[in-house]
C-alpha cells in the first residue's frame, strides 16, 4: 500500500504541474484539478499493476534459476 501512495503522490504532483502549465486546456470540465487527480488515480494503478507483475516475475525468474540449478546437480549424483 506504501508502494501504491508513493506512486500515487508522483503521479498527482506531475498532473498538478501538466494543469498548471496548460494542460487544463484538455479538459473540459469545470474542475480541471478534480479531472487530472482522476487521470492521477488511473495511471497510478496501471502503474502499480505493472510493478506487482514485474515483482512477480522477479520472483519467478529466481525460482526458475533454482530449479534449472537443482536439475544440474541431479544427474551429477547418479
Amino acid at each position: 500500500m506504501k508502494t501504491f501512495l508513493k506512486i500515487f503522490a508522483a503521479v498527482l504532483v506531475v498532473t498538478t504541474f501538466f494543469i498548471f502549465f496548460g494542460g487544463h486546456l484538455l479538459f473540459t470540465s469545470s474542475n480541471p484539478y478534480l479531472t487530472g487527480a482522476f487521470c492521477a488515480l488511473v495511471l497510478s494503478v496501471l502503474i502499480y499493476t505493472f510493478w506487482c507483475l514485474s515483482e512477480k516475475i522477479d520472483q519467478l525468474e529466481k525460482r526458475l534459476d533454482a530449479l534449472e540449478q537443482s536439475s544440474r546437480e541431479i544427474p551429477d549424483r547418479l
